[in-house]
């Protein structure tokens, strides 16, 4: 049937099925690659890799196709005799494509409308595919409910490959109450429920379809997609065995085949199903990810880059295979090879980004950003080359550039969160509060239980002196992470500046008990940190003599209990604590005598 039930596995799809959590998405609804067969503008093609022709099993029947307009008797009115039309030399028959149609036609039930069904098939065949359905809809509709059957499903599939879907759902679902019988009229319209994300639906047209020798294989490709979109994984593997026991090799049943063990979880059958693949076609990329998954990643990358003869696409799915290998070395050389010669944008725009992102591995910041700004040349607005962008400006201390680089990764991407953080956290480095505060309160937008962006809000609002605002950002932040102590008592000292007594009295609180039940000597000290950087000596020593009765050989908790103690006055008992510290670990006294 020229491809139109083929199981197309796309990346995304493949990505999610050798993910730790390979289930797709099912039931009604579904927008997986396997219910949505990406409609194209040649139904011979139908999007998908060119497939390896089988000569040792017929064709099947193109259920995808449009019947051809029928044998009518026409009246000679000169010789007052009927003459039959003759057929062109090798086209099929209408008994032959759908021998479910009635066989007889009154002369005359269809006269009116012949030439228009003719059109629509020159239409169809040229792939005006729009102008075919219109030419169709022209057509007087036949009395005989067979020919008219026919004629909606060459309406629908029309509809179909000229992407109006609503349109050909509804051709195609008059077609089945015309001709319930009709193999071919059922196949159709279950392949556009699939499309329209109803794998349920088309999955009882499909079963009602019947098959013969003919539609066999299209059947259970057709089963195979829809029983695969609602994961009911091993019925859909028996349905691609039907596949190739008719076609032993063919390439898209094998891809099929792999995708569906995958999603079964068994890894080693995919792996086998991929093998099968390469033997068949060895620059099957979708096969060599699969083995890739499964430890081979550099050998069959190794392998495919050997057999030589290889197209411009091929070679660049190998740059993303050796990057994702982690073979940067060779991901870059290949690479660089090939832009030279690679001249069509989108998949010179693909390559340049593995390209980057193996430069970037190999630690090559300034010819991994040249490589991005030339991606972002052929698509400007693309967000994830703006925000790879954006990182190694920063990296390199370009802050400005990597802000530009950012608004324009959100202008692309509004809701991308990291995106809006990242900004945000870099105009409060650059002191650009006013749009700093702005960027953080987009980030509490996207997601309002963010602590972490609210707490980091709360500072630069306390920097604009927005006190009431700061504390509001900050009492949410403390509310969503109460644990997170250097917040808590950021919260403390904006309550005593708004001499709010009550929230300075609960942080205060909060922080003590912290460090008294705390079993960690860790968290008792970064807590005595925070405490003195503060300006708190004496609860800070509270909290490295919390540290150090968890562990009495903490030197840097004495250290600093001995700064403590200094500030507070008490220089004897400071002394002491620095020489237990220095006696605990010389090199202490590096920082302090020469």
């Amino acid at each position: 049937m020229a491809g139109a039930f083929d199981f197309y596995v796309d990346e995304s799809l493949l990505r999610q099925l050798l993910s730790d959590d390979p289930k797709p998405e099912s039931g009604e609804g579904s927008s997986s690659a396997a219910s949505k067969n990406a409609r194209s503008k040649n139904p011979a093609k139908n999007g998908g890799p060119a497939r390896k022709p089988t000569a040792a099993v017929a064709d099947p029947v193109a259920v995808m196709q449009p019947e051809p307009a029928p044998a009518i008797a026409v009246t000679n009115l000169a010789a007052g005799t009927q003459q039959p039309q003759q057929e062109a030399p090798g086209e099929p028959s209408l008994d032959a494509l759908a021998p479910e149609v009635a066989q007889h036609v009154t002369p005359r039930e269809f006269l009116t409308g012949v030439e228009h069904w003719q059109t629509g098939d020159e239409h169809f065949a040229a792939g005006r595919y729009g102008e075919a359905a219109d030419s169709y809809a022209r057509c007087e509709v036949p009395q005989d409910p067979s020919l008219a059957a026919s004629l909606e499903h060459n309406i629908g599939i029309s509809r179909y490959y000229a992407g109006d879907l609503e349109a050909a759902l509804a051709a195609l679902r008059k077609a089945v109450e015309l001709a319930p019988g009709s193999t071919q009229a059922r196949l159709a319209f279950g392949l556009a429920l699939l499309d329209d994300g109803k794998p349920a639906e088309a999955l009882d047209q499909f079963e009602h379809a019947g098959s013969g020798p003919n539609t066999l294989v299209d059947a259970a490709r057709a089963h195979c997609r829809a029983l695969f979109a609602l994961n009911r994984f091993e019925e859909a593997e028996d349905a691609i065995q039907v596949v190739l026991g008719e076609l032993p090799g063919d390439w898209n049943a094998l891809e099929a085949l792999m995708a569906i063990r995958l999603a079964r979880r068994d890894r080693a059958g995919a792996a086998d199903a991929a093998e099968a693949l390469l033997r068949e076609n060895p620059n099957a990329q979708n096969a060599l990810q699969v083995l890739a998954s499964a430890g081979e990643q550099v050998e069959s990358a190794e392998r495919l880059a050997a057999s030589g003869n290889l197209d411009q696409e091929t070679k660049a799915g190998l740059v993303a295979l050796f990057q994702n290998a982690g073979q940067y070395s060779r991901a870059a050389e290949l690479g660089r090879e090939l832009l030279a010669s690679e001249h069509q944008p989108e998949a010179r725009f693909d390559l340049l980004l593995n390209l980057a992102e193996a430069l970037r591995n190999l630690e090559l910041p300034q010819e991994a950003f040249d490589t991005y700004r030339q991606a972002l040349e052929i698509h400007p607005q693309d967000a994830t080359a703006l925000w790879n962008a954006a990182l190694l400006a920063e990296k390199a201390g370009e802050r400005e550039q990597a802000v530009q680089l950012l608004t324009r990764a959100l202008e692309a991407r509004p809701d991308w969160d990291a995106a809006a953080l990242r900004l945000a956290t870099l105009l409060a480095e650059l002191d650009r509060n006013e749009e700093s505060a702005a960027a953080f309160a987009k980030c509490t937008e996207l997601r309002e239980d963010w602590a972490e962006a609210l707490y980091e809000y709360g500072l630069v609002l306390r920097k604009l002196n927005r006190i009431d605002d700061a504390q509001e950002a900050l009492l949410k932040a403390v509310h969503l992470k109460p644990e997170q102590t250097e917040w808590i008592h950021a919260l403390e000292r904006i309550a005593i500046e708004r001499d709010d007594a009550l929230v300075a009295l609960d942080c205060h609180e909060k922080l003590m008990q912290e460090a008294a039940e705390s079993e960690s000597a860790e968290m008792a000290y970064n807590l005595g940190l925070v405490l003195q950087q503060e300006s708190e000596p004496e609860l800070a020593a509270k909290c490295y003599l919390k540290a150090l009765e968890t562990r009495p050989d903490f030197e840097d908790a004495l250290l600093n209990l001995g700064h403590a103690l200094f500030e507070m006055g008490r220089e004897p008992e400071a002394r002491a604590c620095w020489s237990k510290a220095i006696h605990l670990n010389p090199e202490l006294a590096a920082g302090y005598f020469e």
